[in-house]
């Protein structure tokens, strides 16, 4: 059995009783066009928009509770709130369940300035806010992987993760692991 994290190994392991011969982890790649770029390279996808170059958060996945979205949301609202940036939060993507309280809270950020919700954008796009945006926030309480950790990363972006997780096995060193 082949998986993508240590983290994931383990579990398979435990939950079938395998011998630990059985089961490997192969850690994904991130997709080769996510490279650092310019500001001029990037401008293009950022102008509409109406973002600046690493002058704003981003967040990429599906809106659902395991994302850790609501604690995000809240924890961006309060360092607005006291002056420690002024950057806008970008959300990329899709509904997933049970997530009506996750949506809500975004709605309300969006409603006040404070972010914009994107939804789904092409992958061409997606490459550029990774190279353009001053953070990646991706504070998942689990993932079996987390690629767009492995994304930001390989286009230059900062990364804040969370500790204890599957992004941790890749990311320890070049990302901030604050505890979920």
């Amino acid at each position: 059995i082949i998986t993508d994290s240590r983290v994931v190994e383990a579990e398979i392991k435990k939950e079938f009783a395998l011998p630990s011969e059985r089961v490997s982890a192969i850690h994904l790649a991130p997709d080769p066009r996510c490279t650092p770029r310019s500001e001029s390279e990037c401008r293009e996808a950022l102008r509409p928009l109406k973002l600046a170059y690493r002058s704003f958060f981003l967040s990429v996945g599906t809106i659902e509770p395991r994302k850790n979205l609501v604690r995000l949301f809240a924890a961006f609202r309060r360092g607005r709130k006291e002056g420690h940036f002024d950057w806008p939060l970008v959300v990329v993507g899709a509904s997933g369940w049970k997530s009506d309280q996750e949506h809500d809270a975004l709605y309300a950020l969006c409603r006040d300035g404070m972010a914009v919700y994107l939804n789904y954008v092409p992958d061409d796009t997606l490459h550029l806010l990774y190279a353009a945006a001053s953070a990646l926030v991706y504070p998942s309480v689990y993932e079996g992987f987390g690629l767009p950790v492995a994304e930001a990363l390989a286009s230059g972006c900062a990364v804040i993760t969370s500790a204890g997780t599957s992004m941790e096995e890749f990311a320890a060193g070049r990302a901030k692991l604050p505890h979920a």
